[in-house]
């Protein structure tokens, strides 16, 4: 029975969504184009009638993959109590993640390294760490003003902390150092940290984190 037939946008979509999944699990520099064309089941030569290189699949995978964190923050955002506790829901899921899926902190860095050999690239992950840090500051902030957050802290600082937090967990990842740090100390650490800049109001209003939840939901691969 003959295949459906689809439009060029979709079969790009397609495309580009096998190419984060291939990127994410051997990075830029070890995946291989016939790998993504295998994952596509199509013919390589006809990956390049999409995207005139590598190069340009990774820029769009990237994308691909950031837009899909975005939605995943979001989704966060919109289903916590309180802008604290997105915060701590963002970035112990982000950790709880790096550990049962190690490929995805060493990836992280991966895209680090290679986005400082394209221009494009360099402005995508500059636009990236900006909205990012955007977003937790405006989080901070708010928690600040609903009396969650302790008024009295730096608020740029916490977010710097955070942030930097969650980049060493890579650092743990890709050097194989967890015998050294553990998925329950490493959340602790995090845990203990975001109790010690809440008012007791917000850690009356604190809610366990539940690993299990991150199971629903669509993990990015890149």
């Amino acid at each position: 029975m003959a295949r459906p037939r689809i439009s060029r946008e979709e079969r790009r979509l397609h495309i580009i969504k096998n190419a984060a999944r291939v990127f994410g699990e051997h990075g830029y520099d070890g995946a291989r184009t016939r790998w993504i064309a295998d994952a596509c089941e199509m013919n390589e030569a006809l990956i390049y009638r999409y995207f005139p290189s590598k190069e340009e699949m990774f820029i769009e995978a990237a994308k691909f993959t950031h837009n899909k964190i975005v939605e995943h923050w979001d989704s966060i955002i919109a289903g916590a109590p309180n802008s604290l506790e997105a915060v701590r829901r963002i970035f112990l899921s982000r950790i709880y993640r790096m550990y049962k899926s190690p490929g995805m902190a060493s990836n992280i860095l991966h895209g680090t390294v290679a986005s400082g050999k394209n221009k494009d690239m360099r402005e995508l992950s500059a636009k990236w760490f900006e909205k990012a840090h955007k977003t937790i500051t405006g989080l901070v902030v708010k928690g600040m003003d609903e009396g969650i957050i302790r008024p009295d802290l730096d608020s740029d600082a916490a977010v710097f902390w955070i942030r930097s937090y969650a980049y060493f967990i890579n650092i743990v990842q890709v050097e194989g150092l967890e015998q050294h740090l553990n998925l329950d100390r490493a959340i602790a650490i995090l845990d203990e940290y975001l109790d010690s800049i809440a008012t007791p109001e917000g850690l009356r209003q604190k809610m366990p984190f539940d690993p299990s939840a991150m199971k629903s939901g669509q993990k990015p691969h890149m």
